[in-house]
């Protein structure tokens, strides 16, 4: 049985003020042919659908349109509630939709929720665990002292049994610990939402959403999907992909990684400012698009004369005084960010290249002493 693990779609977000909408549709495209191609019996999809939990009717409609394609191709569709959504909106039509074969975790109600399915080596059981807080929990059991994540997980999979003589897969929406984190995830002060890995032992694999960054943690079947886009700069040097899962009979679990295209790409770039130089930034876009670059001037100006620069980039500059590299400065000086606005005609997007980081211009400039090429 052939699984495909996403999560994270965040459908409706902005980055720097940047609709990615038209990016995001490009993605779905590209998980729908994936399913298709590879003939997965399911889609898992492991959380935060939406940005917010109320979305625009654009972000709702491209999602639609995603599940619909899906069910019309004879593919499965499991959806857990992140914390960026609504669980009533999410569960909407949920009994509804359920002769379609889409499946989505309904109002909590201190259970997980699980469906069946079945190939050659029997059954596979699949469990539904949406975005869950001590308190959301708390009161379903009353008896038991539910003071962190922790507790909380603990206390639903303590009242859901699984069968271990089955193929058991989890999708959960949760902070594990160990995970390496982005700037674009939202996190609990003081670190309780922290729920051991060891938790979730007795499944055979674990579809994790709410960790932007693809990884896995412990063992291979304990995975985040990640998000399909870079949704901040942190996550420039990421490698987009989706999880196609492969079970064979008990114990026999196959792991692949898709990659996913990312319709514009995230750059960070770096140099060194000096006094009355005004043609920096022209330098660092033309080191990635010598002809493209000719409008561009002051960091820290708006300006739209970027018609085809197609990637959202973030540079910081540094003042003269130092040599090295802007972030590692050693002289004095102080340091400013530039900001450009472009606008891109193949998608008739706005985009914005804002503020700092590790590109080659930057590295032209240590290696050259400060000077930027």
């Amino acid at each position: 049985m052939k699984l495909l693990h996403i999560a994270d779609l965040h459908l409706g977000k902005r980055m720097n003020d940047i609709d990615l909408l038209e990016d995001q549709r490009c993605v779905l495209d590209q998980l729908l042919d994936m399913a298709v191609i590879e003939k997965v019996q399911a889609v898992l999809i492991a959380g935060d659908v939406y940005q917010k939990a109320s979305p625009p009717a654009e972000a709702m409609a491209a999602f639609d349109g995603f599940v619909s394609e899906l069910a019309r191709a004879g593919i499965k569709v499991f959806v857990i509630s992140g914390n960026h959504d609504s669980d009533q909106r999410i569960s909407y039509f949920s009994s509804l939709l359920r002769p379609s074969g889409v499946y989505v975790s309904e109002s909590f109600t201190g259970r997980l929720q699980q469906y069946t399915l079945t190939d050659q080596y029997g059954e596979v059981v699949v469990s539904l665990l949406p975005f869950i807080k001590p308190l959301t929990v708390r009161r379903f059991f009353p008896d038991r002292n539910i003071v962190s994540y922790q507790d909380a997980a603990e206390a639903v999979l303590a009242a859901s049994p699984i069968d271990q003589s089955k193929r058991n897969v989890l999708l959960c929406h949760q902070f594990i610990t160990g995970a390496e984190l982005s700037d674009s995830e939202e996190r609990t002060v003081g670190g309780l939402d922290n729920i051991d890995a060891s938790l979730f032992d007795g499944f055979d694999y674990v579809a994790l959403g709410h960790i932007h960054k693809p990884q896995k943690l412990l063992r291979p079947t304990l995975r985040y999907a990640g998000s399909p886009l870079k949704y901040s700069f942190s996550e420039a040097g990421h490698k987009k992909s989706a999880v196609l899962l492969e079970l064979g009979e008990k114990g026999d679990c196959r792991i692949r990684l898709l990659p996913i295209s990312q319709p514009h790409e995230v750059r960070e770039v770096e140099g060194l400012q000096r006094r009355n130089e005004n043609g920096l930034f022209r330098g660092l876009c033309a080191r990635h698009h010598p002809r493209r670059a000719a409008a561009a001037g002051r960091p820290g100006q708006r300006l739209h004369g970027l018609s085809q620069y197609d990637e959202i980039c973030r540079g910081q500059f540094q003042n003269q005084g130092g040599q090295g590299r802007a972030r590692h400065r050693k002289g004095g000086g102080k340091g400013r960010e530039g900001t450009v606005c472009r606008f891109l005609p193949a998608a008739e997007q706005r985009c914005l290249a804002h503020g700092g980081a590790d590109g080659p211009a930057g590295r032209s400039a240590e290696r050259n002493g400060g000077k930027t090429p």
